[in-house]
């Protein structure tokens, strides 16, 4: 199948995939998926953010509509803090059992 997968790409070009070699166990593989979770929570909290601030600036003075943007960013940024804090806790859990 890694060949099929090479010609397909070009000569000399390795498909970048987690563990396709084999060489890594379950901590590695879960250790991949966290980090494209992380990647995607990342890039949803930055699109959320952009939309809250387009809300926040159309918003035209109006208290409701200003208050919810701002709810809306602040949620974001402490679901962002809660993350982070979740990774740092996982990566130092698993640090401390390899």
């Amino acid at each position: 199948m890694k060949d099929i997968i090479l010609k397909i790409m070009g000569n000399g070009v390795t498909p970048k995939v987690p563990c396709a070699d084999g060489s890594c166990n379950e901590a590695g593989a879960v250790g991949a998926i966290l980090g494209y979770a992380y990647l995607v929570i990342g890039i949803v909290a930055v699109i959320i953010i952009i939309i809250a601030g387009i809300q926040y600036m159309t918003s035209e003075g109006e208290p409701e509509r200003t208050k919810k943007a701002q709810a809306t960013i602040t949620y974001t940024v402490i679901g962002l803090i809660i993350a982070t804090a979740a990774a740092a806790m996982i990566y130092f859990v698993t640090g401390a059992f390899e």
